[in-house]
This record gives C-alpha cells, structure tokens and sequence, in this order.
C-alpha cells in the first residue's frame, strides 16, 4: 500500500473504509453486501463503521428535534 501512497494500510482496512463509505453514502446494504463479495448481511453490518460526520449530524438531528418541541 505504499507504492499507492497510503502509508501502512492493510488491504483488510480497505474493505472496512470502502463498506463505510458506501453507507455513508446511502448505498442500500444488498448492493453493499455484492459489492463486498459477503452472502450475509450480518457480515456487511460488522465490516461498516460510522463515520464522525454521520455521529454529528445525528446529533444536530436530535438537537434540532428537541428545540421544536421546547
């Protein structure tokens, strides 16, 4: 991964990045799970983390929802 100037990345990393990406993205999880080559959604689910920008805005969502009912 060095030669694609990423530093010490583990091609496994990737995956976990690309299946983050795509739903952060909004890609429906059964075309994430084709794309991932996985024949569970269980195993798609666990390769996707979450990414901060998402944690704020669910954050400024809640917010947002809590001043319009005060």
């Amino acid at each position: 991964m060095l030669a694609a100037g990423l530093g010490d990345v583990r091609l496994h990393d990737l995956r976990h990045g690309f299946a983050t990406v795509l739903a952060a993205q909004g890609v429906h999880q059964r075309v994430a799970m084709a794309a991932l080559g996985h024949a569970a959604e269980a195993m798609t689910h666990h390769y996707t983390g979450v990414l901060d920008a998402s944690l704020r805005e669910a954050a400024d969502r809640v917010e947002r929802a809590l001043r319009r009912t005060s």
